[in-house]
């Protein structure tokens, strides 16, 4: 199962915000990924083509690394 903090939610301004800031996009990009892969951040950070780096080992803190 999922974590639903794993999840994007274009419907709250809050994870908007939160996503967009986390993978350094603006919310058009982060819609139109998620509008092509779905709402898993993992998913949407594979099509974007970053990695995620797990740094608590919970998935309560992460950090995304973008491709150069």
């Amino acid at each position: 199962m999922i974590h639903q903090r794993m999840r994007i939610d274009l419907s709250q301004p809050e994870s908007i915000e939160y996503w967009t800031r986390t993978l350094n996009i603006n919310p058009e990009q982060l819609k139109a990924a998620v509008n092509k892969v779905g709402n898993i951040a993992y998913e949407v950070m594979d099509y974007l083509g970053g990695e995620l780096e797990d740094r608590n080992g919970d998935e309560s803190l992460f950090y995304y690394r973008k491709p150069q």
